[in-house]
């Protein structure tokens, strides 16, 4: 007897909530040589997520590659999470929808201005959050407190985020947003 993989779609959104749930946990990549270090040895740099409520729609940062992927150990994937030596590093990220099936289909919003590249200067012992405006399509970098904890889906914007921004283009981008 031959088995399908028939199921009622309801299964299907539950195993595909399910599994974009638990990649959304995983742990961070460690982006350096040897044995692991303490918290308080490391950088942490993620990207910031977005859950939209009763949705399965998901809008994240995605640390695509550092350094040109050249100089992180075990680097396989693109990740939201990576833990540095401290130090100047070069970050590739994009900003973009991720959801099931037909969602991510209307949602999709990669273009030239969801992608960025800059430098960033880390400390240990410190926490580094890239976020992205969606509507006025900039990235910005805060510094979070806590070494696990996100700053929420409730993240008023700083008043100078413009300074926060890591690139010309997100400079230019949120002072002529803020311009009356």
């Amino acid at each position: 007897m031959i088995q399908t993989l028939a199921r009622p779609s309801f299964e299907w959104a539950g195993i595909l909530l399910l599994v974009g749930f638990l990649s959304g946990c995983a742990a961070p990549i460690r982006g350096y040589p040897g044995t692991e270090r303490t918290f308080s040895e490391v950088a942490t740099v993620q990207g910031f997520r977005t859950v939209i409520p009763f949705t399965s729609a998901v809008f994240e940062v995605t640390i695509e590659a550092v350094n040109g992927a050249s100089e992180v150990e075990a680097w396989t994937a693109p990740s939201r999470t990576i833990q540095l030596m401290p130090g100047s590093y070069t970050f590739d990220v994009t900003a973009d929808w991720v959801a099931t099936v037909p969602a991510a289909l209307l949602m999709k919003s990669s273009d030239e201005d969801s992608s960025r590249s800059f430098t960033l200067f880390v400390e240990g012992g410190r926490t580094y959050e890239i976020h992205f405006e969606r509507e006025r399509k900039f990235f910005y970098v805060v510094e979070i407190e806590s070494e696990t904890k996100s700053r929420g889906d409730d993240l008023e914007l700083p008043e100078d985020v413009c300074r926060l921004a890591p690139t010309p283009k997100d400079r230019e981008r949120c002072e002529a947003a803020e311009s009356p």
